[in-house]
C-alpha cells in the first residue's frame, strides 16, 4: 500500500505554470484537493497515481512552508538561494550566522547571557579568538578583504548581537535567514592593527611554558619579544608594532580561558584530559531528522585504476599501475542506519560531498544492480540537519551553499567529541572488523598486528572491485543484519517501520530544485533557438522573455549530469528551468551521451552540424545497449573516474563546442502511387544514409585514419567534386 504524503497547509505546489496549495487529502479515494493560485479561483483535484507520476516530472515544484509569514525563513521561497548572493552579502550572512551561532553555543554552555555586561565580555573574546586565528576564520567564510592578508571582521555591537540571535532561535539555525533582504551600504571606519595584536598573543603562547609560573614573568618576556621584532622591523623599513606594557598582557593573560592556559603550560592531551565532559548524543526519532557524513581513508590497498580486469593483465603491466589507499564518503540515516550514500574518492572535496548529497536525495537501486546486489537500495530523500566534522570539505562555503538549497542545515560537532557523529564512525569500525579481513591487500592499524603479512604485494583489486564490493556489502548484508544500536534489527526493517510510523511519506527534492542545487555550472551563451547545452538546444518561457526584455546574454546554467532532460537556468535571483525540444533526451546520462557524441563527433568531424534523425539515432542506440555496459558507466561515476565538474566544464568547451543537432529532419517527397500529389516519407536510417558504406554504422565507425573513407558531408544537389577541382 502506498502511504499518502504529508502536505502543509502552508506550502506551495507548482504544476508546469499554475501554483497550487494545498487544502485537504481524502483518504478514503486517495485524492488530493489544491487551491490554485490565480484571478479565477477555483480547486483541483489530484489522485494519487497521477501524483506520483507528476512528482517525478520536471513539470513539479514544491517549497515547503512557502505562505507561512511565521516560516523559518520570513516566508521567503527556495528561490532566495545563498548561492545567488552577491559575494558581500553571502560573506555577511554567513558571517552573522557564524557569529549568532557562537553566541548560542556560548549560552547553552552558561558562559554567557543576554545582558549588556555579558554581551560585552563574549564580544571581546569573541574578537580576540577571530584575531588570533584568522586563517581558520578565512577557510570558513572566505576570503576576508581584497588586498589585506591579515584582516578580520569587526565582532558586531551588544544590540545587533541580540538581534542575529532572535534571527538564529527563531530561524533553527538556517543559514538563509540572516540574509539581508534589501542591499545597504557598508560604513568605512579606521582599521586597527590585528597583526601586531595576533604576534602578542603568539608571544604570550610561546612565554606560557611549564618553567614559567606567575603572570609578571611572561608578561616581561612579551614585552621584550616585541621590542626585538620592532628592531628587525625597522632596520628592514616595516613599521613597528605597539608595545602593550607589562600591565596590559598580565590582563589578556588573565583573560585567557583555563583550557587555553593548561594547553600553553601542560600541554594539549593533559589540558582536554582535564576539561573534557562526557556526552550523551544526538538520538533523533524519525527518518532523514540527521544525516551523517564522515570520511575514511580505506584500511585496503588498491589499484587507482577503473578496470575490473587485473587478473587478466601481466605481471609487468601490474607493476606499472599506481597503488595506494583510498578514501570512502559515506552518508548514514542516524535514526535507522541505513546508508544514504556511498563514494570512493582520491581525496575528500568539496565535489565529493556534492557528489555524495546528490546520491542521499536519490534512488540507488540502479547503482545496486550494477553492482550485483540483489537487494534494493531505495532509501533516500530530503534530508533535515547533515552532521559532520569540521573537515575543509564540509565547511566550505559551496558545501553549505549546496546543503542549503536542498533544505538541510549543516551542523558541525566540536573537535574530538566522537559520540556527536559516532554513527558513521561505528560504521567504519564495522568494515574494518567485518569487511576488510575478508579482502587482500588490507593494512593493520600497527605493524604488531601486521606482521610480515605483505599488503602491496597482495594488492591485487581496483576501483571498480571496490565499489562493488562495499556496495554489495551495505545492500545485502549490512542493511539485512541485525544491528545492535537498533536493538537487534536490521536497519531496513527499521526505516519500514519509521515510514509507517510516520503515516506519511516526505515528497523527495523536485527536478528543478535538485538540479539547481546539485548540478555542474556552466557559462552558456543564450542565443535565438535558446541555450546550447552538449548539443542540444534547451528554452523555456522565461528565457525567451529574457532574450527580448532582457540584455544579458551570458546564462549560468547548472546541469544534472545523470539526466539530460532538463537544465536549471538562472535568470536574476531565481533559477527556472529549460527543456530540450525534443523529448527523447529524458533519462539519459551525460556520460552516456558522451560515448554516442564521440562517435558521432569522430565521424562527421567535418561538419558542425548534424540533423535530427542523427540525434534520435544517438538517443535509441543509448537505450539499446547492454546492460553490462550501462552498469560500468554507473559504477564509474561512484569513483574517481567518474565526471567531475572541471570534466563536465571542459567538454562543453571543448568536444560540444560548434557542434549541435539540426531541430528539423529534411523530409523527403516522392510521387504518390495513384499519381495524385506526392508522399511525405520518413527520415532515413542514419545506419543506411551512406550508400558507400551502407555495412558500417556511423555511430560505430572505426575507420578514423582512411583518407578514402566517407567522412564526406553529404550534398543537397548530389553534385560532388575532386579537392581542388574548380
Amino acid at each position: 500500500m502506498t502511504l499518502p504524503y504529508a502536505f502543509d497547509r502552508f506550502d506551495r505546489l507548482t504544476i508546469g505554470a499554475k501554483a497550487y496549495r494545498f487544502i485537504k487529502h481524502d483518504a478514503a479515494s486517495g485524492d488530493y484537493y489544491f487551491a490554485a493560485e490565480s484571478a479565477v479561483d477555483y480547486v483541483e483535484i489530484i489522485h494519487q497515481d497521477r501524483l506520483s507520476r507528476l512528482i517525478g516530472s520536471p513539470d513539479w515544484r514544491y517549497d515547503p512552508g512557502y505562505c507561512d509569514p511565521e516560516h523559518r525563513r520570513g516566508g521567503r521561497s527556495a528561490e532566495a538561494r545563498l548561492a545567488l548572493a552577491s559575494s558581500r552579502h553571502k560573506y555577511h550572512t554567513v558571517f552573522s550566522h557564524y557569529v549568532a551561532g557562537c553566541l548560542h553555543l556560548a549560552i547553552q554552555q552558561g558562559t554567557a547571557t543576554l545582558s549588556d555586561a555579558s554581551l560585552m565580555d563574549f564580544r571581546k573574546r569573541l574578537q580576540r579568538r577571530l584575531s588570533e586565528n584568522p586563517t581558520d576564520l578565512r577557510q570558513k567564510l572566505g576570503r576576508m578583504r581584497a588586498g589585506d592578508r591579515y584582516s578580520v571582521p569587526k565582532v558586531p555591537g551588544v544590540a545587533t548581537l541580540r538581534k542575529h540571535y532572535r534571527i538564529y532561535r527563531r530561524a533553527c539555525g538556517d543559514v538563509l535567514a540572516h540574509k539581508p533582504r534589501q542591499p545597504r551600504m557598508l560604513k568605512t571606519c579606521r582599521a586597527t592593527c590585528p597583526e601586531g595584536l595576533a604576534v602578542t598573543h603568539e608571544l604570550i603562547r610561546k612565554a606560557l611554558t611549564p618553567e614559567a609560573h606567575g603572570k609578571s614573568a611572561p608578561a616581561r618576556a612579551v614585552v621584550d619579544g616585541v621590542r626585538d621584532l620592532n628592531e628587525r622591523r625597522r632596520a628592514e623599513g616595516l613599521p613597528a608594532f605597539y608595545v602593550y606594557t607589562e600591565r596590559q598582557i598580565q590582563r589578556m593573560i588573565a583573560d585567557l580561558s583555563p583550557f587555553e592556559r593548561a594547553c600553553a603550560q601542560e600541554g594539549i592531551d593533559r589540558a582536554r584530559h582535564q576539561f573534557s565532559s562526557y556526552l550523551s548524543g544526538v538520538a533523533p526519532v524519525c527518518l532523514l531528522e540527521r544525516v551523517e557524513i564522515d570520511d575514511w581513508e580505506v584500511d585496503l590497498i588498491t589499484w587507482f585504476r577503473s578496470l575490473g580486469l587485473t587478473e587478466l593483465l601481466p605481471v609487468e603491466t601490474l607493476e606499472k599501475l599506481p597503488i595506494g589507499r583510498r578514501w570512502v564518503c559515506v552518508a548514514i540515516d542516524v535514526a535507522s542506519r541505513c546508508v544514504l550514500g556511498l563514494r570512493i574518492a582520491a581525496a575528500p572535496s568539496a565535489e565529493e560531498f556534492r557528489k555524495l548529497l546528490e546520491m542521499v536525495v536519490s534512488d540507488k537501486t540502479e547503482l545496486a544492480r550494477a553492482c550485483g546486489a540483489k537487494g534494493t537500495w531505495h532509501q533516500f530523500g530530503r534530508p533535515m540537519t547533515i552532521a559532520s566534522d569540521t573537515g575543509s570539505s564540509f565547511v566550505a562555503t559551496g558545501s553549505v551553499e549546496r546543503a542549503n538549497d536542498v533544505g538541510a542545515a549543516m551542523e558541525y560537532a566540536p573537535v574530538k567529541c566522537a559520540e556527536l557523529r559516532g554513527t558513521d564512525e561505528r560504521l567504519f569500525g564495522t568494515f574494518g572488523r567485518v569487511l576488510m579481513p575478508r579482502l587482500p591487500g588490507r593494512t593493520f592499524s600497527n605493524p604488531k598486528e601486521c606482521g610480515d603479512y605483505d599488503s602491496r604485494a597482495n594488492a591485487c583489486l581496483d576501483d571498480d572491485d571496490l565499489i562493488r564490493i562495499l556496495v554489495c556489502y551495505i545492500v545485502d548484508e549490512y542493511h539485512r543484519n541485525p544491528h545492535g544500536g537498533l536493538g537487534g534489527q536490521m536497519p531496513i526493517s527499521k526505516w519500514a517501520d519509521l515510514e509507517k510510523e510516520a503515516g506519511a511519506l516526505q515528497p523527495p527534492v523536485d527536478r528543478l530544485t535538485r538540479c539547481a542545487a546539485l548540478g555542474v555550472d556552466l557559462e552558456v551563451k543564450l542565443g535565438k533557438q535558446g541555450l546550447v547545452v552538449f548539443g542540444n538546444h534547451y528554452s523555456s518561457e522565461e528565457l525567451r522573455e529574457h532574450y527580448a526584455h532582457g540584455k544579458d546574454r551570458d546564462m549560468r546554467v547548472r546541469v544534472d549530469t545523470g539526466n539530460l532532460g532538463m537544465v536549471a537556468v538562472a535568470i536574476g535571483d531565481v533559477w527556472v528551468q529549460a527543456l530540450p525540444h525534443t523529448l527523447d533526451m529524458e533519462g539519459i546520462s551525460l556520460p552516456e551521451w558522451e560515448e554516442q557524441c564521440r562517435a558521432l563527433r569522430t565521424r562527421f568531424k567535418r561538419e558542425a552540424e548534424l540533423s535530427a534523425e542523427y540525434r534520435a539515432h544517438a538517443a535509441k542506440a543509448i537505450r539499446d545497449i547492454t546492460s553490462n555496459a550501462r552498469a560500468r558507466l554507473r559504477r564509474q561515476q561512484a569513483t574517481p573516474f567518474g565526471h567531475s565538474a572541471a570534466y563536465v566544464q571542459h567538454l562543453h568547451s571543448a568536444l560540444f563546442s560548434g557542434f549541435r543537432f539540426r531541430e528539423e529532419a529534411e523530409p523527403t517527397y516522392v510521387e504518390a502511387p495513384d499519381g495524385l500529389g506526392r508522399e511525405i516519407l520518413p527520415a532515413p536510417d542514419p545506419e543506411t544514409a551512406s550508400p558507400d558504406r551502407d555495412d558500417v554504422s556511423p555511430l560505430l565507425d572505426t575507420s578514423l585514419d582512411d583518407p578514402d573513407g566517407d567522412d564526406w558531408p553529404e550534398q543537397a544537389d548530389g553534385d560532388w567534386r575532386l579537392e581542388g577541382e574548380e
